[in-house]
């Protein structure tokens, strides 16, 4: 089973001359896939506030590990990424009542939302024909991984 680490290189904040929430951990976030001897991607390198994304994902675990993607179209092979791209690119896939679904289901699941504020990739992390994957897509670029999920929230647990 292909682990994601989350690590952490801590560094001055930037923005000296910027008033600050003096409880910000700056630093270097990497999130990464691996399997026992290789590392398969290397999904975020970002400088921010690691608080930000450990709350993020400490608030939405339960539904990290649980929660199905609400779009029901799809080929059954597709990652959480491509459907949820299809979904928004294709009109004959498009209803409102899901589009309000999947929003909700976005801030839950893509990583771009416990990184608020910057411009990383859309990556999501969820439940798929009962795996934890995690993947991207574009028309330029697609990847997907099965993880183990549970493992990683439990280290996360460790973090605080």
């Amino acid at each position: 089973m292909n682990k994601l680490k989350l690590s952490f290189d801590k560094k001055d904040y930037p923005y000296n001359d910027d008033s600050h929430d003096p409880n910000i951990l700056w630093g270097l976030i990497t999130l990464t896939v691996s399997n026992e001897t290789t590392l398969l991607k290397e999904v975020i390198k970002w400088e921010w506030n690691i608080l930000e994304l450990l709350q993020w994902l400490k608030d939405n675990s339960e539904h990290l590990s649980v929660e199905e993607l609400p779009v029901k179209l799809y080929q059954e092979s597709d990652s959480i990424a491509k459907r949820i791209y299809n979904f928004y690119n294709d009109d004959n896939l498009f209803d409102e009542l899901t589009a309000d679904e999947l929003v909700e289901y976005r801030e839950r699941h893509g990583l771009r939302f416990g990184l608020r504020g910057t411009d990383i990739k859309d990556v999501y992390i969820g439940l798929i024909s009962n795996t934890h994957t995690i993947s991207f897509y574009s028309m330029e670029e697609s990847w997907n991984f099965e993880i183990d999920l549970v493992s990683f929230l439990n280290e996360l647990r460790q973090w605080g």
